[in-house]
Parts: structure tokens; sequence; C-alpha cells
């Protein structure tokens, strides 16, 4: 017996776009914004991800809850803590804080911790001329003298897009829909059997 495809395809377009509708109307729990972070200076380069919250404080800034990439080669472990200064930095604790727009970073800055037991603190020094993006990075393992560097850095900050709701309809069509329109050709260029 010949099964009709077209049938069972238009099924499934009904089937998703109810899919799509339904997803459409029901709220989504927050899961946080992603950006790309980048920055360099003689000797430095840094890059990765920084993942926030999705709700900005009063200023408008969304705090840092995680992060991932390297620096210089070598793997960023952790954020560092809210409130907490890094090692060898006293009395400057992150805020963990990132701003939407241009200067990116707060007078605090953002902490973390790389795998190799050194880290970094970038925050926006507003007190230079001109104000600029610096990093201040820490070594306890170095000799005394060299555990520490501060310099500016050139810091790029970008958003990371999230798959919109027609995206995400796009591609469960093409999941579903593109080995259904392949069974229905084969089928229909499969001959009928004789009775």
């Amino acid at each position: 017996m010949r099964q009709d495809w077209s049938a069972r395809f238009r099924m499934c377009l009904v089937w998703m776009s109810g899919c799509a509708l339904t997803w459409g109307a029901c709220p989504h729990p927050a899961s946080g914004a992603m950006f790309r972070f980048h920055y360099e200076a003689d000797g430095v380069n840094a890059s990765g991800l920084l993942q926030t919250n999705d709700l900005p404080d009063p200023n408008g800034a969304l705090q840092i809850v995680g992060i991932s990439g390297m620096r210089n080669g070598v793997a960023i472990a952790a954020l560092w803590p809210t409130g907490q200064a890094i090692p060898l930095n006293d009395g400057y604790p992150v805020d963990n804080l990132l701003l939407v727009q241009s200067p990116y970073l707060t007078l605090h800055g953002f902490g973390y911790s790389l795998a190799d037991g050194s880290y970094a603190n970038p925050f926006f020094a507003n007190f230079t001329q001109p104000p600029s993006a610096v990093e201040f990075f820490s070594n306890p393992q170095l000799p005394a003298g060299s555990q520490t560097r501060e310099g500016p850095i050139a810091l790029s900050i970008t958003a990371v897009p999230e798959p919109t709701g027609w995206q995400l309809l796009a591609a469960l069509a093409a999941a579903l829909g593109l080995p259904a329109l392949q069974a229905w050709r084969q089928q229909r260029h499969t001959p009928a059997p004789a009775r």
C-alpha cells in the first residue's frame, strides 16, 4: 500500500507551526547574555566569552556570572568573586560589571584566575589622561618585584547574538521536513508493486 507522503509532510508543517506558536506564547526563563571580549597590549593577548545575567542594574550594567577563554595561551580558570580583589591588588575589589556601551568596564572591572596560578583584572581607568582600559596582572609565584604589571589595553567587547524563534523554527523544519521530503520523492519514483 502506497503511503501519502504529501499529506504527512503537510501534517508535519502544521504540527511545527503549532509548536512555534505555543513556544512563542510561553514565558522563557532568563538564561543570560553572552559577550565576546578581546584585549591586547605589548606582551598581552586575552580573549574569550563573558556570560551575564539578563537584568541590568539601575546604572545599566550587567552582572558577569561566568567566563571562559585564554590569556597568552593559558586557560582562564574562573571568574574572581565579586567584591574581592585579585591577589596582590589589595584595596581594589572587582565588581564584575559589564556596561553594554563603551567604555564597557567600570573602575573596578572584572577579575579572573588563570590555570597557571596567575590573575588578571581589566578595568576602565577614568582617572588617566586620556581615560582608557587597563589590565592589572599578578602572579604570586614570580620573584618579588616582577609579580605585578599594569598597563593600558586595547579592548573590544561584542554581544553574541542569540538565535531567534524563527531561526529555531527553520532549523526544526529542516530537521523534520527534509527527511519527509526525501522519503516522499523516493516513494514517487518507486513503482507500485504488482497485485
